[in-house]
């Protein structure tokens, strides 16, 4: 058996899990099995795939549905149950349906999908058999590597959750292959009258941002406890979690944990591949509970526990209702003496969405968290610089100490200045000015030009440590200095191979081949600096530039160029201005119009409304609305842009006010009652009272007013040609 585990991917392989006289003979019936082509709709679009599909199972018409189509459920066969029962025999579940493909050459395939649709049961594994040609399967998932595992005659593979609704599998085309391969999936399918709600599915099936099959609902749900308060979730030993909770335990390693009470506790998790996590979870035993995944409560990253702590802090939610969102990460809702916390999905395409299952914590545990917040933060930020910088980056830095006759305190001094040059960068990346979040007119207002680096330090040390760039840190650790280099191509003059002067100097054997490539090109091993043209700006000129757009948004990028030139002397080009308000979240866009409305039109119409609020649609019948749009083809033709952020189209300072449109152009009018409408008019060149009343009133609005007898109402709205005394008479 090989097994493989990667994130939330988890796959047990049996290559000869049927010998190969009994596989033969399985195959041989199989190929008897009426076998049908099936027609998917993908993207809208109807489509036939190469490969052919049948299914069996518990109930005659069981079905599955997937791509717009469904495989009905034939009885079992002796030869299909007795494959089942050894298959339930190995992973210990019952399965009811068994889905058959044949793939007829190598160009019949199974494009990349997941296994989420809501008819499947996502605790149970699904194990895939195959008989005939050998074929590959492809696990990918993104910015992941992709897992090649080749599926023989006979063998058996074992999809655990979540990796089938999370990892995208599927079966490439070979068109090397010229023999059939028939495949044998498993399910469980759970049928329609017994569909669990998303407040009965577990929690610990999915990862904190993991997209569940039931995740289409956009409402805040309340999940509901399965604890009571003294009650110990026992965890069935044929669960997958079980099993999965043992395989994990040599990966992941709980740093510290903090009781918060009634079997609720806050822990400091480091994954196998160096990630530190805090997850906040009930506890299913008390002194032997060490993995890394929690059964029911939340996850974060230090960034978001830094995020919700700070934001918790800063309102008492025992006597009001409230509710925030961390960091993107989670949300968090305050009411009835509890504190809600409910993880964030982002989407591929873009957008979030929050997740079905949720976390209550009580009063007196968030007292605890906040009580234990610089204990926490202290740990936290231990683990990440003891954790998070990779084993070789640490064996690389004594190496150098040798190399350079370091003594241990000058290397930790020089580790120290190249993590202080980074915290730096971490510190202007989140620091947040409350001036230009306000667009506050004056300079003195706007700590991003007044606070100097230690007034930002005492306020945001903690966010800047906890959000550091761990990977840039150590791609800035890992550069070779030129007596390193030196050392290298003096020891490679001397005959020595580069796998030796890799093991003695603990650097890649890449890294020192391509070192000597060059060396034999040029002749120089001096690093190379390429950080391409230098800036133009300085911040303090970047920020200068923000608060002068943002203080008048119809300032164009000249105007905001030449205003920078005469300040500071420096001059940019318009493209450079466009790219430095990008990067604070400006766009040129054009502004919304909209008409004004004095105090007395907003109380008529308020009162007009008051008025009709019961009329009843008989009465309604009778009225016919009137308006007309102008075409201008002259005046305002909207090149004015304004510097606005996405999501501010309608805030008032990002609004022009326009209701007149002079010069020439046409005028179309329509008129429209609840069951008619009137023909369209279209009137070229001014509207005058003469034309509106001979015209729209006699030849279009008259006929509907005789048709309808004195009940007739016609509404319009103020414009002068309608106001004018001709008309009225």
């Amino acid at each position: 058996m090989t097994e493989i585990f990667d994130d939330q991917l988890i796959l047990s392989y049996f290559k000869d899990f049927h010998d190969k006289e009994k596989a033969d003979s399985i195959f041989a019936e199989l190929c008897t099995y009426p076998f049908k082509p099936v027609k998917l709709n993908i993207y809208g679009r109807q489509h036939i795939p190469a490969r052919l599909c049948c299914a069996f199972g518990d109930e005659d018409g069981l079905t599955y549905s997937f791509s717009g189509t469904s495989i009905a459920a034939q009885p079992w066969t002796p030869m299909l149950q007795q494959i089942k029962s050894e298959v339930e025999a190995l992973t210990h579940e019952k399965y009811n349906y068994v889905l058959l493909n044949k793939y007829p050459t190598g160009d019949a395939k199974i494009s990349a999908h997941r296994d989420d649709e809501s008819s499947l049961d996502p605790s149970y594994c699904i194990p895939t058999l195959s008989y005939g040609a050998t074929r590959v399967m492809h696990f990918t998932r993104e910015n992941y590597m992709t897992h090649i595992l080749s599926l023989e005659h006979g063998s058996l593979l074992v999809m655990k959750p979540p990796t089938n609704v999370i990892w995208k599998h599927g079966i490439p085309s070979q068109p090397e292959v010229k023999t059939i391969r028939i495949s044998l999936t498993f399910r469980k399918l759970i049928s329609p009258q017994v569909k669990r709600s998303s407040d009965e599915m577990d929690f610990g099936y999915y990862d904190d941002i993991t997209p569940k099959p039931y995740m289409n609902k956009r409402t805040f749900l309340h999940k509901k406890s399965r604890l009571e308060d003294n009650e110990i979730l026992e965890i069935p030993q044929d669960d997958w979690l079980s099993r999965h909770y043992q395989s994990s335990r040599n990966y992941d390693e709980v740093i510290n944990y903090w009781s918060l009470e009634r079997m609720c506790r806050l822990s400091i998790v480091v994954s196998r591949n160096n990630n530190v996590r805090i997850h906040i979870q009930n506890s299913a035993e008390k002194n032997n509970f060490n993995c890394g995944s929690s059964l029911e409560g939340v996850s974060m990253t230090p960034a978001t526990w830094y995020d919700f702590m700070k934001k918790l802090s800063n309102f008492n939610f025992k006597y009001s209702e409230a509710s925030f969102i961390a960091n993107n990460q989670l949300a968090v809702f305050c009411t009835n003496a509890q504190c809600v916390l409910q993880r964030i999905f982002k989407s591929s395409c873009g957008g979030f969405r929050l997740v079905a299952d949720c976390f209550e914590l009580e009063s007196y545990q968030t007292d605890k968290l906040l009580d234990l917040y610089s204990e926490v933060t202290q740990t936290i930020q231990t683990a990440l610089f003891q954790n998070v910088l990779p084993d070789e980056i640490r064996k690389r830095r004594s190496k150098c100490q040798q190399l350079e006759h370091l003594t241990s305190e000058q290397c930790m001094q020089k580790v120290n200045n190249i993590i202080y040059e980074e915290y730096l960068t971490s510190l202007n990346e989140v620091f947040i000015c409350e001036g230009c979040a306000v667009d506050h007119p004056s300079q003195r207002r706007h700590p991003c030009i007044m606070e100097t680096t230690r007034e930002k330090a005492m306020n945001y040390t903690d966010k800047a440590m906890l959000s550091m760039n761990f990977k840039r840190l150590a791609q800035k650790l890992t550069h070779l200095n030129d007596f390193l280099r030196g050392t290298i191509i003096g020891r490679l003059e001397c005959g020595r191979t580069q796998l030796e002067v890799s093991d003695e100097l603990g650097i890649a054997q890449s890294v020192i081949s391509r070192l000597w490539q060059r060396f034999q090109e040029d002749g120089n091993v001096s690093r190379r600096y390429s950080t391409g043209r230098p800036r133009v700006t300085t911040p303090n000129e970047d920020r200068y530039l923000a608060v002068t757009a943002k203080r008048n948004r119809r300032s164009t990028a000249s105007d905001l160029s030449r205003q920078l030139s005469s300040a500071t002397g420096t001059t940019i080009s318009r493209q450079t201005v466009y790219r430095r308000l990008g990067q604070i979240g400006l766009y040129a866009r054009r502004p919304v119009r909209y008409v004004p409305l004095t105090a007395t039109h907003c109380r008529l119409r308020l009162a007009w409304s008051r008025e009709h609020a019961l009329w009843t649609p008989q009465q309604w019948a009778s009225v016919m609305f009137s308006d007309e749009s102008k075409f201008s083809l002259q005046s305002d033709f909207r090149r004015t842009f304004i510097w606005r952020a996405p999501g501010t189209r309608y805030h008032q300072k990002n609004i022009i006010e326009r209701h007149r449109y002079g010069g020439a152009g046409a005028l179309v009018w329509g008129g429209t009652t609840l069951g008619s409408r009137t023909d369209l008019h279209v009137q070229i060149g001014t509207m005058t009272s003469q034309i509106y009343r001979d015209v729209i009133l006699e030849q279009h609005v008259r006929l509907f007013r005789d048709a309808m007898g004195a009940q007739f109402v016609f509404m319009d709205d103020n414009a002068r040609p309608d106001r004018a005394n001709i008309v009225c008479e």
